[in-house]
């Protein structure tokens, strides 16, 4: 069973395993070794969080990948792949599955607006929680006034998009709560660099888009393809 962790373990882990003192990550940084420190903290109060141009450095220089630093569904006792060299884009699928990598992308979207945004920290708007019969109806993220649910599936249909749709409207019959967007996003990754093995996932994309967006428009809602994790932590920093 996988031991579960949160990023300041994993990044004083990767640390550590590479050899490294705090004072060595904080000289290549140019910051002060508290900084380093606080990134490290077991303490809430006194933790803060680095941001993700210096978490990709730090991922490459201790050989880390980024999806691993990001990932809190990783177990630090355990051993963990290692980025080949310094060239390797640290956001394409290696040895990862599709459905992770999907996930990684959303995670480091959430991170961004995290940075950009200093009220929406909060841990029940990025993993809102309920009651178990809740569960299907509860999306991604919750803020005052937008619900939004991310498909992160290998293989996206028709079927799953509708499925998304209406868990947004019953979770606002729920709760008894209208929102003034609800938005159902995809990632849709530009073909240029993207590993052959995994194009049945623009495929798919691409097949089921028209149809989605007919779906989203008669139900008020909105369905939208993301390229990156800038564009998605852009958009959703402009409607949480």
């Amino acid at each position: 069973m996988i031991k579960k962790s949160e990023l300041y373990q994993r990044i004083r882990a990767a640390r550590k395993r590479a050899g490294l003192r705090q004072i060595d990550v904080a000289i290549r940084f140019e910051v002060d070794r508290t900084a380093v420190t606080q990134w490290e903290s077991k303490d809430p109060g006194r933790r803060t969080r680095p941001d993700i141009d210096r978490l990709e450095e730090f991922g490459r220089m201790t050989r880390t990948p980024l999806w691993w630093l990001l990932s809190d569904d990783v177990d630090i006792s355990s051993a963990w792949p290692e980025v080949a060299n310094e060239q390797q884009d640290a956001a394409a699928p290696t040895t990862q599955t599709l459905r992770t990598h999907i996930r990684d992308f959303w995670s480091a979207a959430c991170l961004q607006v995290r940075e950009r945004r200093e009220d929406l920290w909060d841990g029940e708007i990025w993993d809102p929680q309920g009651p178990s019969w809740m569960a299907p109806i509860i999306p991604s993220v919750v803020s005052s006034r937008t619900i939004a649910t991310f498909i992160a599936v290998p293989r996206p249909d028709l079927a799953r998009v509708a499925a998304a749709a209406s868990a947004l409207l019953a979770f606002e019959v729920a709760i008894d709560r209208q929102f003034e967007r609800k938005v159902i996003l995809i990632w849709k990754p530009r073909a240029e660099g993207w590993p052959a093995k995994f194009n049945s996932y623009l495929t798919d994309v691409d097949r089921i888009s028209p149809l989605a967006h007919s779906l989203a428009d008669s139900l008020k809602l909105t369905f939208l393809e993301v390229q990156s994790v800038s564009s998605a932590a852009e958009y959703l920093t402009q409607i949480l």
